[in-house]
């Protein structure tokens, strides 16, 4: 009964494992047969004895042996460098705790791996190649690590991986940068079946045709990118089961992609790392972006490839990346449209490329409304600095208006009258009219009940007040009082430098009622609220028809970002 119970509790646990974890035939036993078992110091010393150029191990199974290892000068942190001046081929072998450090390598090639590798790790160590590669799929391999080491070369792990460590090394540029094939594989390829891959603090050659990562057919559960320089990095046909996450990383060039699928909820890339124009298609590496966007299957692949970003993006709810894609990818839509009429200079293709042009311009793309509404602010402010110089029915401020002050202004200086007894002459009849109703509701004839009288006096002192405050002003303001020619130098330095600056805020109240008139007239014209009769003249008013249809356009652009 008891192990019936602990068997059932151990198959859900194998259950989960089985989804997350590459797990081996047997993780603790090696049932393979070798034709030899070496130490690490056995083999580093056959390496070192090897007189042709190249170092051959077959079936043979390379472990940490305590009572050899532990006091060996090849093994371990404190040993001297030591050069290992040929190539190394592993055929068929196995590993167990295999750790090397402080080595130089030429090119070494493991193939046709055995079904147990538990470790096998390089630290401080200098490689000129490393190829890892087994026919027979879904091989264990514990543990690789690659630590703070120098590679010349190039790194290819074609083989399935439980974790996969690649810290703090520094690639350089291979002799042969300049091949195709260097710029398709890349300094590290990976084209397995991977738990975990970690690449971090690495640094990696930089050219127009150097590829730095490429995962190609690779599967993943995690995998992380932290804190390394990239030229370039691709990834065609990868599968990442959990995690993946770019930090803290430059990318030179471009990330190249194709048939990737990635988890979008566990997806973590920010847009900063790869904008610019850097996603490219990992089966269209070197060619010209033009020659891309002009053939409809490459463009479309390429959208494509923006778009997964973009759901990615908005899956995780990073709603400003998702934009910022979204316009990237709008602008390499725009770039089509101008291929497309240098191929055909049609009406219609002109409109398109321009209208994309415009849209980016107004409000990036639908993305950007408080910029659309910016741009309208400006228009409204250019068009009411139009109004600013013509005649308006609100304010009647033109050349004869300005004439007809003037001349109050000189006749005010040649005679003695006064601004008070000017203005009582102007509002005569006015003020008149308010005292002649008052008059009447003053009679007690008894024609008119008495409350109807005390209801009217309000109506009469609020329609006078304007009219006796003004008066007041003008009387305690005016500094004159008498003709300009009958004043001494000393008064008229003093009186007319307080008049010249009453003028002066005269002027500026003009101004600044001539530009608050403007402003709304402009905000009316531009929000196509209707004036019935236009308030303007002349050139003016065509102005502000024009202003009500872009009004009119730019309201519709601001609404359509609005609501994207």
């Amino acid at each position: 009964m008891r192990v019936i119970l602990i068997t059932l509790c151990f198959i859900p646990f194998l259950t989960f494992c089985q989804g997350y974890l590459i797990l081996p035939d047997d993780t603790g036993t090696d049932t393979n047969t070798y034709d030899r078992t070496i130490s690490i110091h056995t083999f580093i010393q056959e390496a070192l004895n090897e007189e042709s150029d190249v170092y051959r191990l077959r079936n043979t199974k390379i472990s940490w042996t305590p009572e050899v290892d532990d006091t060996s000068n090849l093994v371990g942190l404190t040993h001297d460098w030591i050069d290992i001046g040929v190539n190394i081929h592993l055929v068929k072998c196995g590993f167990s705790q295999v750790d090397l450090f402080k080595t130089r390598f030429k090119r070494i090639s493991l193939t046709e791996t055995k079904s147990f590798v538990n470790r096998l790790g390089f630290s401080n160590c200098e490689l000129e190649n490393l190829a890892i590669g087994s026919l027979k799929k879904n091989t264990f391999f514990g543990f690789f690590s690659l630590i703070n080491s120098k590679v010349k070369g190039k790194v290819w792990l074609d083989q399935d991986f439980e974790v996969c460590w690649i810290v703090e090394n520094t690639f350089l540029e291979p002799k042969d940068a300049d091949s195709e094939a260097t710029s398709s594989i890349g300094s590290i390829m990976f084209c397995g079946v991977y738990n975990m891959i970690t690449l971090k603090e690495n640094t990696f050659p930089i050219g127009d045709k150097m590829n730095s990562i490429s995962l190609s057919g690779a599967e993943v559960n995690d995998l992380r990118i932290s804190n390394c320089s990239l030229n370039s990095l691709t990834m065609h046909g990868l599968t990442v089961q959990r995690a993946f996450s770019i930090d803290s990383t430059h990318i030179s060039q471009s990330v190249n992609l194709s048939n990737v699928d990635l988890n979008a909820k566990l997806t973590k890339v920010p847009w900063f790392l790869v904008d610019g124009f850097r996603i490219g298609l990992a089966d269209k590496i070197g060619k010209n972006r033009s020659e891309i966007i002009r053939d409809v299957y490459s463009y479309n692949d390429l959208i494509g490839e923006y778009k997964n970003f973009y759901d990615i993006y908005m899956t995780i709810g990073d709603v400003e990346s998702a934009n910022a894609c979204f316009v990237e990818m709008k602008d390499i839509e725009t770039q089509r449209m101008e291929l497309l009429y240098d191929q055909n200079n049609s009406l219609s293709n002109w409109f398109n490329w321009r209208f994309d042009q415009f849209f980016k311009l107004f409000c990036d793309y639908g993305t950007n409304p408080i910029k659309a509404l910016k741009i309208s602010l400006y228009t409204i402010l250019c068009f009411a600095c139009v109004y600013f110089f013509f005649y308006s029915d609100w304010d009647r401020i033109n050349r004869e208006f300005l004439i007809a002050q003037h001349k109050k202004v000189m006749l005010y200086f040649k005679t003695k009258q006064n601004l008070e007894r000017e203005y009582e002459k102007r509002h005569k009849n006015e003020i008149n009219s308010f005292e002649k109703y008052k008059d009447k509701m003053a009679a007690k004839d008894g024609k008119v009940p008495l409350y109807i009288r005390i209801l009217g006096r309000p109506l009469y002192f609020s329609g006078i007040a304007k009219h006796r405050i003004n008066l007041f002003l003008y009387r305690r303001t005016d500094m004159l009082k008498s003709s300009w020619k009958d004043l001494s130098i000393r008064k008229r330095i003093f009186r007319g430098s307080i008049v010249g600056v009453g003028i002066f805020l005269y002027l500026c109240y003009l101004i600044v009622l001539k530009a608050f008139n403007s402003v709304f007239l402009s905000i009316n014209a531009f929000s196509t609220l209707g004036f019935g009769k236009i308030p303007v003249q002349g050139l003016s008013r065509y102005v502000a028809i024009i202003e009500g249809f872009t009004g009119w356009f730019l309201l519709s652009m601001f609404s359509i970002s609005l609501i994207g």
